[in-house]
């Protein structure tokens, strides 16, 4: 189920819409989130801090802001730190802004294609992405020392202790990243005022991923007929990275066990 399809504009050095037939853009805008993002250069396997926009470079997790940092900062470096490389960004004011920051995993993933892999995104609009882990700016929620990323080979998130080094790409604006403000129902179900989707509160029995497919569209719930297998960007719009063991409010859904819940997007390496 394709819902939202993504949709670019390439956007100049001030800011400025770009015909799709430019040869050279700075950042692109997400016409579906709002979401404003840095375009790498310069992928020549040669790392350049003195650029922060060379796709080659790969920083140390740290943000010494309590506020924000999870309770950990992670690990500082010398110009080698997500940190440094924010300074340096919002110094520079790209497109004359200086709100320039690390993604939340959530944002992260809002660029993904699932249509592809090596790399799981599309690069007409995100040149120079390397098929690796990129951080974003979320704390795992169990150990303060770790933090997630996303790896743009195949779409997958996993989380690493912050002294690791990753790729970066900074974003700025939009709405992506906020996580699912939830509504109990009273009939069944739970609508998240986010993203507008409403979800059966109940978890269902086990079953194959075609079962699976059978089973959402033939259910009728809360008088609403039209129930179907969340694609795998809309699984993730209702987990709360504020929790672990299961990644969800359970006030809102209960029963949820800490296990794999299954999507109805198809993987596209098999």
């Amino acid at each position: 189920y394709t819902i939202n399809p993504p949709a670019y504009t390439n956007l100049d050095a001030n800011g400025d819409p770009l015909p799709d037939s430019a040869a050279l853009w700075f950042m692109v805008l997400d016409n579906v989130t709002g979401l404003v993002w840095e375009v790498k250069r310069s992928k020549n396997g040669v790392k350049d801090y003195d650029d922060p926009h060379d796709a080659d470079n790969t920083y140390t997790w740290y943000d010494s802001n309590p506020a924000t940092n999870g309770g950990d900062a992670g690990t500082p470096g010398e110009g080698t730190d997500t940190e440094d490389f924010l300074a340096q960004l919002n110094t520079e004011r790209l497109g004359g802004f200086s709100d320039w920051r690390l993604p939340t995993i959530r944002e992260l993933d809002s660029i993904v294609d699932l249509g592809r892999y090596d790399p799981v995104v599309d690069p007409v609009w995100f040149p120079n992405t390397w098929t690796a882990g990129y951080w974003s700016s979320t704390t795992f929620a169990s150990y303060a020392g770790y933090a997630w990323s996303l790896d743009f080979n195949n779409g997958w998130d996993d989380y690493g202790y912050k002294s690791s080094r990753g790729y970066v790409r900074a974003v700025r604006g939009g709405a992506a990243g906020s996580g699912p403000s939830l509504i109990m129902n009273g009939d069944g179900t739970v609508t998240d005022a986010t993203t507008g989707l409403m979800w059966q509160q109940d978890t269902g029995p086990g079953m194959t991923w075609p079962q699976a497919l059978v089973y959402c569209e033939g259910l009728e719930l809360a008088g609403y007929d039209d129930w179907r297998l969340p694609n795998r960007k809309e699984l993730r719009s209702i987990v709360d990275y504020g929790f672990y063991n299961p990644a969800i409010d359970q006030a809102y859904f209960p029963d949820t066990l800490a296990a794999n819940y299954r999507s109805s997007s198809s993987c596209a390496f098999g």
